[in-house]
């Protein structure tokens, strides 16, 4: 069977707003993020409980079953404990804000994908705790482009791929050089 929740039943950060994005925990719990909010939703209750109370963008769970909360204020990492989710820390370098999108890559490194005046690319790599910034250099045509990225999806060759609104970025692990592929259409104001 399905329920429909409507906003008027809800006391959540969901309420009056769009889904950006969710997960399934393994014990059958959802994390639902959204414009307004963290919400916790257990199918078995039937009951949301807010987590965090800002713009939600992204969730991924790691293969080291870390779940991460990219938000509009920076990147978090949270743990289930028993019935709740504690917030662990608000995680990362400082100038991280406006976390959009992110990914694990085949050697368990998390890409993260932000916004903070200008657009950023970090590696973190969770061996060692350090982040990694990828930045445009104009001098450099193998540097990062700059451009808003939208999607991240690891292949099975150690690369990274990147979706941006006018180019598809290909990182290249082994040389740590990026190539792009310009996207054949021309963008139109709306």
């Amino acid at each position: 069977s399905f329920t429909h929740f409507l906003p008027r039943q809800l006391q959540s950060a969901i309420l009056r707003t769009q889904v950006q994005a969710f997960l399934e925990n393994p014990d059958g719990k959802f994390l639902i993020g959204s414009y307004n909010g963290l919400d916790v939703f257990d199918p078995e209750t039937g009951r949301f409980d807010v987590l965090v109370d800002q713009s939600i963008w992204s969730i991924l769970q790691d293969r080291q079953d870390i779940i991460w909360v990219g938000s509009a204020h920076g990147l978090y990492q949270i743990e289930p404990q028993g019935n709740k989710f504690n917030i662990l820390r608000q995680f990362g370098p400082t100038d991280v804000s406006d976390v959009r999108v992110f990914a694990e890559d085949n050697n368990h490194h998390i890409w993260i994908a932000g916004h903070n005046g200008d657009y950023q690319l970090f590696k973190h790599d969770p061996s060692s705790g350090r982040f990694f910034q990828y930045s445009y250099d104009p001098l450099n045509p193998n540097s990062f482009s700059g451009h808003s990225i939208r999607g991240i999806i690891p292949d099975n060759e150690g690369g990274v791929w990147l979706a941006s609104y006018f180019k598809l970025h290909k990182f290249n692990s082994r040389h740590q050089t990026f190539s792009s592929i310009a996207l054949p259409f021309e963008p139109t104001a709306m």
